[in-house]
């Protein structure tokens, strides 16, 4: 499980941002640098510390979430992902060959449809994985449906997102070892997936320029850094607090809503162009934690990530038991992977709901709770 962290980290954090430094001159600090990467230390510590050595608590594992497989409600989450992406589809069919140009321009107001057909597609792939009847090309098949369909999203991290449901899918529902070959192979795959999204979806690259545009595109721990060098304000909260109310009421209830609240306050500030061409802005990281708390957004950070560690260690030892896919949308969202990537925002309670709306789906289908749970067992014995 913490492998499959590092594999998700470390070439954004830390790779990318060595090669973009190869290739251009730092514009950072060296102290901002040093606060930046001690802050992702000090909370991947924080997290490996909850995950491997707090105890789940037994009332936690002790609701039964073993569900049934069913053709049924898979085919739904993908029909209805495709119905609610259709007229998005229909608007911008001139540009279904190339959906980096829908990306742009769904940026405000096509939420719903947007966001929504992604999330109900990837349902789709979660639960054709779980399903006990399906052979592996057939689970490989609806892999391929989901990436074509993030494709048509035109957004590369969608793309990815959907490669490494199935990666966790394997490694860690069906519990597969990660060995060291097998580790190298699935990172040069990922690297390869990941230059042919941004050759296909960028206009105009040469392949000599691909590798510096890529590191340029992993830009969260630089411009983390230029928030550290630059920002004068200390926003005591203010900017994480309105992350987490604005984004999650839609534009159409509210239609005035700003549209320079929380990070994107900041993107006015330093991305002015960007922000007001509304074509999506670079994000800043845990700059955005620094803005709110200065300096004390690492001890804030750090215990953060130990209440994740937590959560996630609880939920990884109820997959273990259950064996449901309930239990691996919530995985997913703790190991980095988010099924609503609406860009703001801390998402853990709408990922809990998704996952309660999914255990009442297979209630209101009759589906739910036909196969006997394995019993409880030791802690010890699902680490």
């Amino acid at each position: 499980m913490l492998t499959l962290q590092l594999v998700l980290s470390v070439p954004t954090l830390y790779l990318a941002e060595i090669g973009y430094l190869s290739f251009f001159q730092a514009t950072g600090s060296d102290l901002g640098y040093f606060i930046i990467y001690f802050t992702y230390l000090s909370s991947a510590l924080a997290f490996a510390a909850g995950y491997l050595y707090i105890r789940t608590p037994r009332a936690m594992l002790s609701i039964d979430t073993s569900v049934r497989s069913s053709y049924v409600l898979m085919l739904l989450f993908l029909l209805g992902g495709v119905a609610l992406y259709w007229p998005i589809m229909k608007e911008f069919a001139d540009d279904l060959f190339n959906p980096r140009r829908i990306y742009v321009a769904t940026r405000s107001g096509y939420g719903l449809s947007y966001f929504g057909s992604m999330l109900l597609c990837y349902i789709f792939l979660v639960l054709a994985l779980f399903h006990e009847k399906l052979s592996s090309i057939s689970k490989l098949g609806a892999l391929v449906i989901t990436v074509v369909f993030a494709y048509l999203h035109g957004s590369k991290g969608q793309v990815i997102a959907a490669v490494f449901i199935w990666v966790y899918y394997y490694f860690v529902a069906r519990q597969r070892q990660v060995k060291f070959r097998g580790f190298l192979i699935f990172a040069l795959i990922s690297f390869l997936l990941g230059g042919s999204l941004f050759y296909f979806m960028l206009d105009s690259v040469e392949l000599t320029e691909l590798f510096g545009i890529i590191a340029g595109y992993a830009d969260y721990s630089r411009n983390a850094v230029m928030l550290v060098d630059n920002e004068t304000v200390t926003y005591f909260g203010r900017l994480t607090l309105e992350d987490n109310i604005y984004s999650r009421v839609p534009r159409a209830i509210f239609p005035d809503k700003p549209k320079d609240f929380g990070a994107f306050l900041l993107s006015m500030k330093y991305f002015p162009q960007a922000f007001l061409l509304d074509e999506g802005v670079p994000s800043f990281g845990i700059g955005i934690y620094y803005a709110d708390f200065s300096v004390f957004c690492i001890p804030f950070l750090a215990f953060c990530n130990f209440v994740g560690g937590v959560i996630t260690r609880g939920f990884v030892t109820r997959l273990k038991i259950y064996r449901s896919p309930v239990d691996f949308l919530v995985v997913l969202f703790m190991s980095g992977i988010t099924l609503l990537p609406i860009g703001s925002g801390y998402l853990l309670p709408e990922h809990f709901t998704i996952s309660l709306g999914l255990l009442l789906c297979f209630k209101v289908l009759s589906l739910n709770f036909t196969r006997q749970a394995k019993p409880l067992k030791t802690q010890a014995e699902y680490g």
